[in-house]
């Protein structure tokens, strides 16, 4: 998920906001850090460190994480 094509709206990878809520986010994120190396974060991503157990939070998009991918999966049915 991220909020790059507008700052605090967060969306999925497949353009829906459907399920990000505040109460998902570590405290005190998002944030959008800034510094000299960051010029802001974008990306969303699960964070277990310090106080967050397993929450979001939102980093720079260029820093490598692993990631899930979604993909839909389609049935044959087989008739007899």
């Amino acid at each position: 998920m991220s909020d790059i094509d507008e700052e605090g709206k967060w969306i999925w990878t497949d353009g829906t906001s459907e399920n990000i809520k505040p109460g998902f986010w570590c405290s005190g994120e998002p944030n959008d850090y800034k510094d000299h190396r960051f010029k802001g974060e974008d990306c969303g991503a699960l964070w277990n460190e310090d106080d967050c157990q397993m929450e979001w939070n939102d980093v720079d998009c260029q820093v490598s994480l692993t990631f899930i991918c979604e993909k839909e999966i389609k049935c044959n049915t087989v008739q007899n």
